[in-house]
């Protein structure tokens, strides 16, 4: 019984403080007073009052007893139902008043002292409800003392007292309500200061995601092209510029939300071995494409079956891994993961160390700051924000840890951070058990040997016993194959036939050339432990000490061959088993009402073998879809459209539908309440803009809808000229076709002439969003077919301010749009005639 009870009080505890934290307001604090209070009375009334008969006395306990009743009955109300209950708020200042007042009317002076829970009452409830609650408490407060003050004798003696302590009743509350106001006008500006800036990120990621969409887009496709040598060079330079764009963006709005307090930390299962590998070879080919080593090591004796929340450990390593190789030129970047003490949760200490340039000291109190470097110099010299850190630091603080670093100019920097981290249920240090089949490599002999192949053998894993260095190169020579079906080499210090740095450097970079990773048994008691630190940097995964610990041997083969990529990075390997799983392309409906992202989007899907159907708006996305829903293999639909939005368009033909029929929304919006709307509407994906065309590929992938291969077209000889760029057609002919160049080009010609007459029916009616929204339409329509000259011109009438729009300047400006545009369809006229004769030569 006792155990029972054991078990059960935590639990039930831990649902009490859930409860409590869930309350959207404070009543159950003042409810917990009330009950303090309720109590003070009693014990106050029980002692031995001069001016206190005995009938009295116990008249006042009893009122003071069951005052404490009813204040315990409100309180767990409080705690049964969490909505805010205003009929409740004044039934217990009415019980308060009521009870003070009655108190102070029969014991007289000995009831003097309880005239400061009228003020407690007063202005309890006025700071935590609200002044309107503020004034109610007051009324009755002044109601009930002037009841005390007429039928009380002690009171009507003492009547100058009384109406002092009334005007204290009155100018106290007035006052606190003066100051009220003022803090709640505060407050109030704060919110709509905060409200206007995350509007404000929103709005500039939504107008920076939109012609990125188009940017990354088109860049993909070139790169699908026959292109010469210094033509891949410059589709990769505009890919990296707007990965780079991509990135600040992406930056700004952690921040943002950081300081907003909407990063919200969350708990599950995890395993670490796979967080930090995934991570690390996430960030290895941008590592190594500046020919840097980039590796991980997690100490044997760190646990790896944890709880916390693996998502932000992974971005916080991410920002971390990410500065480090971009301010180390020559070296390497480590990451060190070790336990810090013993306990649940457990602390673990990460180190991020690399052989960069270094931080100055005076530079390094202000690393962490937002934008800030250590010099304008690395700015110049190595590019970036200043963010990184200090979206790393607010999350590990969000997280319950801690981070600093220690650097020397010229040397280096080591970036570190302590988390706290839940261990899971289980008592057992690990399941026991690899996920996949595998063999380990044991360079070993006697006892130890025996000992360690028992093991390895009880986790279902092969072990193959090696007498000697030699052997074991033949057995990792033999064949390609035989080298893959290894996990890992665990070698016996006293076998190596020459120093561990030395073996492992002829190992990587002899005959064999192995890149395994390779676990040192050190059993000579001499070797100091400091010896360890340094065969760590000279490649080892882990360094164990005889007699070897079976747990600890577990841990280590666990931490080098567990490797999961974080959800959320493509494997090229299972995307191009998607493609060629199914040659047949897909019917795919795209709901979108910008012209540019409409031809983007076609050109990707098209490119790739699939058949789209368009529609403009949201109200046509659902006729397409009630009328032909079954000849629908996939949906990809814009969040904001015009008509009805992307989420109602899902919600509604969620509730219609028969099936399920797969849904990828697309949005420029970047906030998680963006993602959560949209999940919350039915939608399977969500892809922020710009979209890239592998994680548009990888979405469908996911949705069991495999892609097919892509196919190229022909190139053709390009023309510039003051009003267009042919090149654009050309590359745009060269990713779908010449049919696909004449119908955009047509769709062009109706676009362009509707947003013209809209804009000059907006100048006509002083409408000026409807001005800009025509003119911007018009300007990507423009640029998506390379009429720059148009384009320019649309960008100068859209920078009419409101108040011109009245104004000669906003017509001069939209007459010379009107001409640009009459250029446009010239030099695009001749474009397509030049193009039908060299097709027809």
């Amino acid at each position: 019984m006792k155990t029972a009870l054991h078990q059960l009080l935590p639990a039930f505890l831990r649902r009490l403080l859930k409860r409590i934290k869930d309350r959207p307001d404070s009543e159950f604090q003042q409810t917990l007073i009330r009950i303090v209070i309720g109590l003070g009375f009693l014990l106050y009334f029980s002692r031995d009052l001069a001016t206190l008969d005995e009938s009295t006395r116990e008249i006042a306990q009893l009122i003071s007893a069951f005052f404490t009743a009813i204040a315990v009955v409100i309180t767990a109300l409080s705690l049964t139902s969490l909505k805010v209950s205003p009929p409740r708020r004044i039934v217990a200042m009415a019980l308060d008043y009521a009870t003070c007042s009655f108190l102070l009317t029969y014991t007289g002076e000995a009831g003097s002292p309880l005239l400061v829970v009228y003020l407690w009452v007063t202005l309890g409830n006025g700071f935590r409800y609200g002044v309107f609650y503020l004034y109610i408490a007051a009324a009755m407060a002044i109601t009930g003392f002037l009841l005390v003050l007429t039928y009380s004798s002690y009171w009507n003696s003492h009547m100058s007292i009384g109406l002092a302590f009334l005007l204290s009743m009155i100018a106290v509350p007035l006052y606190s309500a003066s100051l009220l106001k003022q803090l709640h006008s505060a407050v109030e500006r704060e919110r709509k200061a905060s409200l206007a800036k995350s509007s404000f990120l929103a709005n500039m990621s939504h107008e920076l995601r939109t012609p990125l969409n188009g940017v990354i887009g088109v860049a993909d496709l070139l790169a699908e092209t026959k292109l010469n040598k210094e033509q891949k060079e410059f589709a990769q330079i505009i890919r990296t510029s707007a990965d780079t764009l991509l990135e600040l963006i992406d930056n700004v709005l952690d921040i943002s939300r950081i300081e907003a307090g909407r990063i919200l930390t969350s708990s599950e299962d995890f395993d670490l071995h796979r967080v930090i590998n995934g991570t690390v070879a996430m960030m290895e080919t941008q590592a190594n494409a500046k020919g840097l080593v980039l590796a991980a090591h997690i100490a044997p004796q760190t646990p790896f079956q944890l709880q916390g929340d693996a998502p932000h450990l992974r971005q916080v390593l991410i920002n971390l891994i990410g500065n480090a190789v971009k301010f180390t030129e020559h070296g390497r970047v480590d990451v060190y993961v070790r336990p810090v003490g013993q306990g649940n949760p457990q602390r673990l200490r990460l180190e991020v160390v690399d052989t960069g340039i270094g931080i100055p000291p005076d530079a390094q109190i202000r690393i962490f700051d937002s934008f800030t470097q250590a010099d304008a110099s690395i700015t110049r010299r190595f590019g970036g924000t200043g963010l990184g850190t200090t979206i790393a630091k607010q999350l590990v603080e969000a997280m319950g840890g801690e981070i600093g670093l220690h650097s020397r100019e010229g040397e280096g920097t080591t970036f570190w951070f302590e988390l706290p981290f839940a261990l899971r249920s289980s008592g057992q240090p690990a399941e026991e058990r690899f996920d996949a089949p595998m063999r380990v490599a044991l360079l070993a002999s006697g006892d130890l040997a025996d000992r360690m192949q028992a093991a390895i053998r009880a986790w279902d894993v092969e072990a193959v016993t090696l007498r000697s260095a030699a052997q074991l190169g033949s057995q990792l020579s033999a064949s390609p194959a035989s080298e893959a079906s290894f996990g890992a080499i665990v070698v016996e210090r006293s076998l190596l036939p020459a120093d561990p740095v030395a073996f492992l450097s002829q190992l990587r970079e002899g005959p064999v050339r192995s890149s395994l990773p390779v676990i040192l048994i050190e059993s000579d008691a001499r070797i100091p432990p400091s010896e360890d630190a340094l065969l760590l940097r000279a490649g080892y995964a882990s360094v164990l000490r005889s007699p070897v610990n079976t747990g600890l041997l577990f841990n280590a083969i666990h931490a080098v061959t567990s490797r999961e990529l974080p959800p959320n990075v493509i494997s090229l390997a299972n995307r191009f088993q998607a493609q060629t799983a199914q040659a047949t392309g897909l019917n795919i409906l795209v709901a979108e009402d910008n012209p540019v992202n409409q031809r983007v989007l076609r050109g990707l899907l098209e490119h790739a073998g699939h058949k789209t159907t368009l529609a403009h708006d949201g109200e046509e996305a659902l006729d397409l879809l009630d009328s032909d829903g079954a000849s629908f293999d996939l949906a990809i639909i814009d969040m904001h459209m015009p008509e009805l939005s992307g989420p109602e368009v899902v919600q509604r033909w969620r509730f219609l539908e028969k099936g399920h029929l797969p849904i990828i929304m697309l949005t420029a919006d970047a906030r998680s309440e963006a993602e959560t709307a949209c999940k919350e509407a039915g939608a399977d994906a969500f892809l922020t803009k710009p979209v890239n065309s592998r994680e548009l590929i990888d979405a469908i992938t996911r949705l069991g809808v495999p892609s097919p291969s892509p196919v190229t077209a022909p190139a053709a000889k390009a023309v510039r000229t003051g009003e267009l760029d042919e090149t654009v057609l050309d590359d745009l002919a060269e990713l779908g076709g010449a049919e696909f160049v004449r119908e955009l080009l047509a769709s062009f010609e109706d676009d362009s002439a509707r947003a013209l007459r809209d804009a000059e029916f907006a100048l006509v009616a002083h409408e000026y969003g409807q001005w800009h929204h025509h003119l911007h339409m018009l300007k990507g329509g423009a640029s998506d077919v390379g009429a720059n000259l148009l384009a320019e011109r649309c960008a100068e009438a859209e920078r009419v301010k409101p108040f011109e729009l009245a104004t000669p300047l906003a017509r001069t400006r939209l007459d010379a749009v009107r001409t640009a545009l009459e250029e446009a369809r010239t030099a695009l006229s001749r474009y397509q005639e030049r193009r039908l004769r060299a097709e027809h030569s």
